[in-house]
């Protein structure tokens, strides 16, 4: 359970209607009964999956940068978990998608170890295709260790476009 709902955290002003509006976005009233979150405390919100509370969020000032202890900002999550809607939200609010986790890995290496092909495809002309993560691989490199060669033709399209 986020800390925000255990912790009994109150929210702040901008967010005094927001649990009408999760409510009306597919989450139950149940989940914020305790409280509404700080906006330190946005990430787990954001990480639902749920494109309209994310949405929402990010119109009340929620920062789509906003990384957790392990380094890992939303577009991270979205990019695990293959919610492409979600994706293009924090992209559309300014989410930065060469923003490496705490191991190096930009969302778009996150979504190549979990094969969501319209998710690097979305990805790959906004990332930095030259980034390695911590094990050294950059996206295409990591394609082709893991034998994903339709993400590999996708990443080679891009990287041989012209700039």
């Amino acid at each position: 359970m986020p800390a925000w709902i255990a912790g009994g955290l109150a929210p702040h002003p901008p967010m005094q209607h927001m649990g009408q509006v999760l409510h009306r976005g597919g989450l139950g009233h149940d989940v914020w009964a305790h409280s509404l979150p700080c906006p330190g405390e946005w990430l787990p919100v954001m990480m639902f999956g749920n494109t309209f509370v994310a949405e929402e969020l990010l119109k009340q000032g929620a920062s789509p940068n906003i990384q957790d202890e392990a380094g890992r900002a939303p577009v991270h999550d979205a990019a695990r978990t293959g919610f492409l809607d979600t994706l293009r939200v924090l992209v559309e609010h300014g989410a930065d998608v060469n923003v490496p986790d705490g191991a190096g890995a930009l969302p778009i290496h996150v979504a190549i170890r979990e094969g969501h092909t319209e998710v690097v495809r979305y990805l790959a002309p906004e990332s930095n295709l030259r980034h390695r993560d911590a094990e050294g691989r950059t996206p295409l490199e990591l394609a082709r260790h893991l034998g994903l060669s339709h993400l590999q033709a996708i990443l080679e399209q891009h990287l041989s476009a012209p700039a």
